[in-house]
């Protein structure tokens, strides 16, 4: 695919997305990176665009927000994000597909995991992973630079499992 074409994608993907005054920067090798932010919110979307899909691998320097949707994948996302990630209020049951990091809020509440396998190595704000199906912590970011919270799910987790899995520098919320 050549840059032309990928141009043209960014257009119908503009359109598609609403995403008003972005720029796409591309490097020798042909990735894109797209700044400011994405949101798609609410929109009674089952899967991420397949204009994002196409994009390949990018960025997103500001938020990108997909919440309020009826997500069960999240296959199409940025590799990372420079704001916040809310994925909250979906039907999603697992985090495969996730940005590997997020410098803002990783917000992942209230959708139907049961695993947190996927989900970014590192979140520079808070972790939310409140009201899911989770039994298990295990594939939590490693690093947490805010508050983790993760009350309201099938198991009921304590501190001490929340520190086995990462290293939060925040508040840990577990009621």
């Amino acid at each position: 695919m050549d840059i032309i074409e990928r141009i043209n994608i960014y257009f119908i993907c503009e359109e598609y997305l609403k995403i008003n005054g972005k720029s796409l920067k591309y490097n020798i090798k042909g990735n894109v990176s797209v700044f400011n932010k994405i949101d798609i919110s609410n929109l009674n979307l089952k899967e991420l665009p397949q204009e994002l899909k196409d994009l390949g691998e990018y960025s997103v320097k500001g938020n990108f927000k997909c919440n309020g949707n009826k997500l069960i994948s999240l296959k199409g996302s940025p590799k990372n994000v420079g704001g916040d990630f809310w994925c909250r209020g979906n039907k999603l049951t697992s985090l495969e597909g996730s940005p590997k990091n997020v410098d803002g809020i990783f917000w992942c509440s209230n959708n139907r995991l049961t695993s947190l396998k996927g989900s970014p190595k590192s979140v520079g704000g808070f972790f939310d992973c409140t009201e899911n199906k989770l039994t298990s912590l295990d594939g939590a970011p490693k690093i947490v630079d805010g508050n983790f919270r993760c009350s309201g799910n099938t198991k009921e987790f304590t501190e001490e499992d929340v520190r086995k899995v990462s290293k939060v520098k925040g508040n840990i919320y577990i009621k």
